[in-house]
């Protein structure tokens, strides 16, 4: 009988430690597209170190943004641009701007003589004729306290009248005004004739020599003279046009106006009108303060009125 002898195969090895693949020659799973998306690193501000429970849930778990808002460059720019710059950045670091660009800075509140002006930029109507030279000192150092750049114009009277023919007036910086224009012959009733009895009071002539009234400080000049103190000739023209004094205002974009003026000069209805109708169109306050104690003409207070404006009158 024959006999086969079987022999048993050898056991397998894969000379890589028992591993079917060298584990150092394995690649890692296919890359995922989604996976090299950087998530966002939040900071959390509170430390969880050794935290309770509760407060690892309220607040540690819960990520906390940072806004980190840039800061406007205000170097080489005015004081004035400074302050609505800042408030600008706060606006912004709070999520909006909240508001158009003219009104940045907001609406100052000061007091003129106890009554209460609203006004980001003022303009004032000051009474330069006689019966206002003892009051003018005073009531510039007032507006300047609430109001340091407030636009002043001197205007020869308080008249809102309709003159034929071209107006004689023109506004000029009282700094730019040479000396030989204010001469002791310039009397009569012209603009340079009031200025100079109103400079020979010192508290005025000292203030308008003041640096900060060197760029604030204009005048309604009108050179022709008429009859001194008497309404004839070139007199009505003279402060009869209070009007060109409120159009320079509105030229320099001011949202209130004070005006200070005893109101004995004649006014016209339908140019009382004419300018409250602008008033109201630009949203320009008009506040009057009569210094002479008198009544002020109804057309006039009404137009104050129906600009959210006041009316003072001082006490005789």
């Amino acid at each position: 009988m024959l006999l086969r002898q079987i022999e048993s195969a050898p056991d397998f090895t894969s000379g890589n430690d028992g591993f079917l693949v060298d584990p150092r020659q394995t690649a890692g799973p296919p890359d995922d597209p989604l996976s090299q998306t950087q998530e966002p690193q939040f900071s959390p501000t509170a430390s969880t170190e050794a935290a309770p429970l509760s407060a690892l849930v309220s607040s540690s778990l819960v990520p906390r943004w940072q806004s980190h808002a840039q800061r406007l460059p205000t170097q080489g720019v005015s004081d004035s641009l400074k302050n609505k710059m800042g408030s600008l950045e706060t606006k912004l670091a709070r999520g909006g701007a909240g508001g158009s660009i003219g009104k940045l800075g907001g609406t100052r509140m000061a007091t003129i003589f106890g009554k209460k002006v609203q006004a980001n930029r003022l303009g004032v109507i000051l009474d330069v004729s006689g019966s206002a030279h003892p009051y003018l000192a005073g009531a510039i150092e007032e507006i300047q306290k609430g109001f340091a750049d407030a636009t002043l114009i001197l205007y020869p009277g308080c008249g809102l009248t309709e003159v034929k023919g071209p107006s004689g007036h023109a506004i000029r910086k009282y700094s730019t005004i040479p000396t030989k224009e204010l001469t002791a012959d310039s009397g009569g009733s012209s603009t340079a004739g009031f200025l100079v009895d109103a400079l020979q009071i010192s508290e005025f002539g000292e203030m308008v020599k003041r640096p900060s009234l060197r760029e604030t400080l204009f005048i309604s000049w009108y050179a022709d003279k008429g009859a001194d103190g008497m309404p004839e000739g070139n007199y009505p023209k003279l402060v009869g046009q209070t009007q060109v004094a409120f159009e320079e205002l509105f030229k320099r974009r001011v949202d209130a106006i004070y005006w200070f003026a005893d109101f004995e000069d004649k006014v016209s209805l339908q140019l009382v009108e004419k300018l409250t109708t602008e008033l109201k169109f630009k949203r320009i306050r008009l506040y009057l303060h009569n210094f002479a104690g008198s009544n002020i003409p109804s057309t006039l207070t009404e137009m104050a009125e129906q600009t959210g404006g006041t009316v003072d009158i001082d006490k005789p």
